[in-house]
């Protein structure tokens, strides 16, 4: 019966390590969170502010968190 990897082989398998594969990830997250940030402005935006006040604030927190990731990466990828 196959056994389920440990959270330290899952953790090495999801944090990539060498410079191609941070680009890869970093340019995936850039186009996640273009992607997120497209309704909260333009003809589009205004159905965003029509919810509450907590999914804004929670929407905003994600795209941030995934703007915090993307710099990381980059920091990661340039040694920054």
């Amino acid at each position: 019966m196959p056994t389920l990897p440990s959270a330290d082989e899952r953790q090495s398998h999801a944090t990539p390590t060498n410079v191609a594969d941070l680009e890869d990830l970093l340019s995936n997250k850039l186009a996640h969170l273009s992607a997120v940030l497209k309704p909260l402005y333009g003809e589009c935006g205004h159905v965003f502010r029509m919810h509450s006040a907590e999914i804004q604030d929670n929407y905003a927190w994600a795209c941030s968190t995934l703007a915090d990731e993307c710099r990381e990466l980059f920091e990661r990828i340039t040694g920054g």
